[in-house]
């Protein structure tokens, strides 16, 4: 019975015992061949993904060929020469080179490159330019999400503390401008005195009046 004892496991009942065995023999292989297959299905769906833009291998053969006459006819310069040219052109300095942000147009490419044809130079330029854009596209990770959204509140929790700034300011005004004297204003009269147009006898008296009124209420 290979690895299984089944003198021991039989002890329970036959039946009972084979049910156990067959169950838990199936719910392992089951599980287990489910997670390889997640588990190849999602490899293989993220290479199909990144290999949707890849080139094939006989357009590779149709380059490789094209790229051959055109050496022969020396109507092409190498890439080896052409990043020479450019190393060149930056004093040496490797780094200085490669964190250039200097864009090249039509011209410039031809007088940095000797021998270069004009052909050439264009389709050089349309796939850097493609390049560039397809690494400005490339797939944003979930960690990438995650810090713009964690931006995004920041940005709100600053706006919503400038704004409660601007409400404080305001009522601070609208406050300052309620303590300014009114004329012939009984309440102002009655809180702040005897300035400009003082209250009356009757008038303090019912405000007075109504001041106690309230506060039995």
């Amino acid at each position: 019975h290979g690895d299984w004892d089944w003198s021991k496991l039989k002890e329970v009942g036959y039946f009972r015992a084979a049910i156990w065995f067959w169950m838990f023999m199936l719910i392992n292989v089951l599980i287990l061949t489910n997670m390889l297959l997640a588990i190849i299905m999602d490899a293989y769906s993220n290479e199909k993904a990144k290999a949707e833009n890849a080139i094939s291998l006989w357009h590779q053969t149709f380059e490789m060929r094209r790229r051959r006459k055109e050496s022969k006819r020396k109507e092409r310069v190498n890439l080896t020469e052409i990043y020479a040219a450019f190393l060149k052109d930056a004093d040496g300095d490797e780094r200085a080179m490669l964190a250039s942000q200097q864009l090249l147009r039509l011209e410039d490419l031809m007088n940095k490159v000797p021998g270069i044809k004009e052909k050439q130079a264009k389709r050089l330029l349309l796939k850097s330019l493609n390049h560039s854009r397809a690494l400005e596209c490339a797939e944003t990770t979930e960690e990438d999400v995650k810090e713009e959204i964690k931006e995004k509140l920041d940005q709100s929790a600053k706006r919503t503390s400038r704004l409660k700034e601007d409400v404080r300011y305001i009522i601070n005004a609208v406050r300052n401008y309620d303590t300014l004297q009114a004329s012939g204003d009984a309440e102002f009269d009655l809180h702040f005195g005897n300035e400009g147009h003082a209250a009356t006898a009757e008038v303090v008296a019912g405000s007075v009046e109504n001041v106690f009124a309230d506060l039995a209420n």
